[in-house]
């Protein structure tokens, strides 16, 4: 049994020394088998598998690198020939129903604004007077047709000047006032009153002058016997005319064709709405 032991010692011995002696030199490793499998570790099980780089793979990439982009890369070039296929074709089928706009380019408004004096207006609208002579109104409402214009004529009521009042101011008394127009007939001085009422009680009217030369004629006799006088003028309700016309804007109605010198007080020409009452 011990010459048995020392038998498969000796053998294993044997064995050794020869492997030791026919190992490559140099430390290196002995390749597989051909048609081997290569052992994997459990970690590389997940990770893709690397081709060794060789000259025929350059010239390969080179011709085709789309066929040997990685998955992402060919996902984003999906996407990007997609997104050029749409941006090519136009616009979607809801644009392309959408009705066009009316507006002009640089976001004008092609609408014009209606008629008052606006830019665009085909006229604009006035009123002129007062007129407190019928036949004066009338005459004017003429020559504005005439020059192609529409005018209506509206009747209403307005403060007419009816003259200007001159008085000597308020004395003390009653007594005082008597005096004065006693002094007034001395000098053939007519056409006066002495003043009752609250606000120029004991004033003394001296007249009501529809013309301003009557008027500097008496203030001038009246200082000349030694009175100041004041003028104000008075006004009554009266009927009045009011032509409203609208004209081109473009066209202008002279100011001496409806300017009256003569009327107080005189006539004037105001912008109003058309259409408005």
């Amino acid at each position: 049994m011990k010459y048995l032991f020392l038998v498969f010692l000796l053998a294993n011995l044997a064995l050794f020394l020869w492997e030791y002696t026919h190992r490559p030199a140099g430390g290196e490793e002995a390749y597989p088998p051909p048609g081997a499998q290569r052992l994997r570790l459990l970690s590389e099980r997940d990770a893709p598998a690397v081709k060794p780089a060789g000259p025929e793979d350059g010239a390969e990439a080179a011709g085709s690198g789309a066929d040997d982009a990685p998955p992402q890369a060919d996902a984003a070039e999906r996407v990007a020939r997609s997104t050029s296929a749409r941006e090519g074709a136009g616009p979607s089928s809801g644009q392309a129903d959408a009705a066009p706009s009316d507006t002009p380019a640089g976001g004008a408004s092609s609408s014009t604004t209606s008629a008052g004096g606006s830019p665009g207006g085909t006229s604009r609208c006035f009123s002129l007077g007062p007129y407190f002579d019928p036949a004066r109104a009338e005459a004017l409402a003429a020559a504005l047709r005439a020059r192609g214009l529409t005018v209506e004529r509206r009747r209403g009521r307005a403060e007419r000047l009816i003259g200007h009042w001159v008085y000597i101011p308020p004395v003390a008394t009653r007594e005082a006032a008597q005096r004065v127009t006693g002094d007034l007939t001395a000098h053939g001085v007519e056409d006066y009153y002495i003043v009752t009422d609250d606000e120029r009680e004991n004033a003394i009217s001296v007249g009501l002058f529809s013309q301003q030369a009557s008027v500097e004629r008496r203030t001038r006799q009246l200082k000349a016997l030694g009175y100041d006088t004041r003028v104000e003028p008075r006004y009554s309700e009266a009927t009045a005319y009011w032509l409203d016309y609208a004209r081109p804007a473009e066209d202008a109605v002279p100011t001496s064709l409806w300017r009256t010198p003569d009327q107080q007080p005189p006539p004037e020409r105001r912008a109003r709405e058309c259409g408005a009452q």
